[in-house]
């Protein structure tokens, strides 16, 4: 989806909904930082009426993020749909966590 921003800017968003359990914490936060930082675009999270660089583990970090957390992705360059699929599949897969499954033995 195209939203027009302030000023006339126009970026391509998306909203998502956080299907980890830890919601965000250390681990998904750097990989998140890490695999952005080759995009061009400019990447932010929206949450809670905050915006938060996706790019930076410090901003996501601070972001209040738990499971079942409602986002929108917001991206605005060149590579901007690369970029929000990127981190949309990243979240929609659960962060890269995934439950661990207890038994009797």
């Amino acid at each position: 989806m195209r939203q027009e921003l302030k000023e006339g800017i126009i970026m391509i968003t998306k909203k998502v909904k956080v299907t980890n359990k830890e919601g965000m914490h250390m681990r998904p936060a750097s990989i998140i930082s890490q695999n952005l930082a080759s995009f061009k675009s400019e990447i932010d999270i929206i949450y809670l009426d905050s915006a938060y660089n996706a790019k930076s583990i410090m901003h996501l970090m601070n972001a209040p993020i738990k499971y079942g957390s409602e986002l929108t992705i917001c991206c605005n360059g060149s590579d901007e749909e690369q970029a929000l699929d990127w981190l949309d599949n990243f979240i929609q897969s659960g962060m890269g966590d995934k439950e661990e499954i207890r038994g009797d033995y």
